[in-house]
């Protein structure tokens, strides 16, 4: 339990850490992004494992999606209980990054 609760924290950490590097993204600015890039590829790594186990799970589906955040797009505009989990986790991660979530 405790290695899943560490690996929600590193998860949210690399999400925010991905956020905050948003206008380096859109700018391209390189000399930001290289040294970043290790960080930005482990989040995205660990962002498509918890997508194939975890959220597969919450979702209780076998769908195909590459992220998380693919997933929480598919079902947030659906109605039941699908949708309402997408729209309560989408709209949090909105809060930190702006329009993540459709």
């Amino acid at each position: 339990m405790i290695y899943f609760l560490i690996y929600l924290w590193l998860f949210y950490i690399g999400f925010v850490f991905y956020a905050g590097c948003q206008v380096a993204i859109t700018a391209r600015q390189w000399g930001v992004l290289i040294p970043a890039a290790p960080v930005l590829l482990i989040a995205g790594l660990m962002d498509v494992l918890f997508n194939q186990t975890f959220g597969r799970v919450m979702f209780w589906e076998w769908t195909f999606t590459m992220t998380f955040s693919e997933r929480l797009d598919l079902h947030f505009h659906n109605s039941g209980w699908r949708g309402s989990l997408a729209r309560d986790i989408g709209n949090v991660l909105d809060k930190i990054l702006p329009n993540h979530i459709h």
